[in-house]
């Protein structure tokens, strides 16, 4: 090959190096000469400043800011009354990025105290109505709080156990204000079912209908009346309408729950099986060794959680998450506590530490995608709660004696605003958050008063600025 040869081939060579890059960029639309991008923002409380840069633009939120190029871009928004929100972001070419459930903070949270009594405890029981304060360990420090009501339903107003008897457990179901306590009555285990009705309880001593010493009890919210006890590997019914108890009802189980009027059990020999209440089988679950030896252990215990008809979670002793649909194991440890949310159908989870969620890949009925983890948060002290906030744009959690909003990631957005805790609580109690309404309930450090204050300014659903 000759020098002008030679020329002639780096020529092509460095056109083809050029031009390729560029014809790439080009057809992706980097080097569109038109901006065909845009930014919506609308944000809760509305009318707030936004700011590109240093420029400033005259209308308030919401806006949508169109005609911008591909790239990145510094946005703030400003309200007065609220701290500054920053974001970071990038936009591909011909798209749109919606920033449409920013909320603000205020600056100085408005709380409302509601008493000036000092209590030890507050308990989520999971009830849209109702959870309890506690000023010691005595039943009769105990009570139901109506919130809708600001009223105080003593557990003393019973009056089925005698007064010093001292509460040593309290059994709650998702969605339900019906609880079972387990006390010890002058030396005398007890177990009474309680449940607030207006300003009045309906109560009764059930002591007599458990038979044996249950590890666990559950009962279908929409039929509290059928309660189930797992206790050494097979589990009790008591039918509270009849005041009968049956003991063995199903046996060698390592797992349980009772949910649309069905019971699920998990059988040692690592199946799951669906009866209705009088013990006829309706559906074989999982009846796939391997799948079964996937999921379950034998001297275990796993809590069933169905979420759809066909999808069940299983949550182990050990904290192990997984799913009757592949990849079936999503978490090996650790796992504290869950909320699902049916409309997203996305599972919140926390350990210590770290926050997660389980996106089960579904659009409407259908499965689009494989089920998948998401961490969202990591480096926590001790997450004891967490919580869906404003319509599942944002995480509530409690981290030990702080409580914190994050807001979900967004695609190629930053939110550049490092987290601070929204309020402080008092040290080792717990918070209720209603998403309805936007409004945390929690003990004030040192006073030990129940305050409430608006965390999401505007209720979740509402689409009025």
């Amino acid at each position: 090959m000759n020098l002008s040869q030679k020329a002639l081939l780096y020529f092509f060579i460095s056109i083809y190096i050029i031009i390729c890059p560029l014809a790439i960029l080009y057809t992706f639309g980097y080097l569109d000469p038109k901006p065909s991008s845009s930014i919506y923002i609308k944000t809760d409380p509305g009318q707030a400043t936004v700011y590109m840069g240093k420029s400033r633009y005259l209308k308030k939120t919401p806006l949508a800011l169109e005609n911008l190029y591909p790239g990145r871009y510094h946005l703030t928004l400003e309200l007065e009354g609220y701290l500054p929100i920053h974001y970071r972001v990038y936009l591909r070419p011909n798209t749109e990025v919606k920033l449409d459930k920013v909320v603000f903070r205020s600056e100085k949270l408005k709380a409302k105290r509601l008493n000036t009594d000092n209590y030890q405890n507050l308990i989520d029981i999971s009830s849209d109505d109702y959870f309890i304060l506690s000023y010691g360990n005595d039943y009769e420090d105990y009570g139901f709080y109506d919130f809708s009501h600001d009223r105080m339903i003593s557990f003393s107003a019973s009056k089925v156990l005698p007064w010093g008897s001292d509460i040593l457990d309290i059994t709650t179901m998702e969605n339900s204000s019906d609880l079972i306590i387990k006390a010890n009555a002058l030396g005398q285990i007890k177990y009474v079912y309680l449940k607030p009705l207006n300003n009045s309880l309906i109560s009764k001593d059930i002591t007599e209908l458990f038979i044996d010493e249950p590890e666990h009890i559950e009962w279908d919210p929409d039929y509290p009346q059928e309660i189930f006890t797992f206790q050494n590997n097979f589990i009790n019914r008591i039918d509270l309408a009849s005041g009968k108890p049956f003991q063995r009802y199903f046996e060698d189980c390592i797992g349980y729950t009772v949910y649309n009027g069905s019971v699920f059990v998990v059988s040692d020999i690592l199946s799951l099986k669906r009866y209705d209440y009088e013990k006829s089988r309706l559906d074989m679950l999982i009846n796939d060794p391997v799948l079964g030896k996937r999921l379950f252990e034998k001297g275990r215990y796993f809590k069933v959680q169905p979420l759809f008809t066909t999808m069940i979670l299983f949550l182990g002793d050990r904290g192990d998450l997984s799913l009757n649909k592949a990849p079936h194991k999503f978490v090996e440890q650790g796992v504290k506590g869950f909320k699902f949310d049916r409309q997203l159908k996305r599972l919140l989870f926390w350990q210590d530490k770290s926050i997660g969620i389980l996106d089960l890949g579904m659009r409407g009925s259908a499965f689009v995608k494989i089920p998948k983890v998401v961490w969202i948060f990591e480096g926590a002290q001790k997450i004891e709660q967490a919580y869906w906030a404003n319509g599942g744009s944002h995480v509530l959690f409690r981290d030990d004696n702080g409580v914190f909003l994050f807001e979900l990631k967004i695609v190629d957005t930053s939110r550049l605003n490092p987290l601070q805790p929204v309020v402080k609580v008092k040290e080792n109690s717990s918070i209720y958050y209603s998403d309805v309404s936007g409004t945390l309930f929690y003990l004030e450090p040192g006073s030990g008063n129940l305050i409430n204050t608006k965390i999401i300014p505007s209720p979740a659903g509402d689409t009025e600025q």
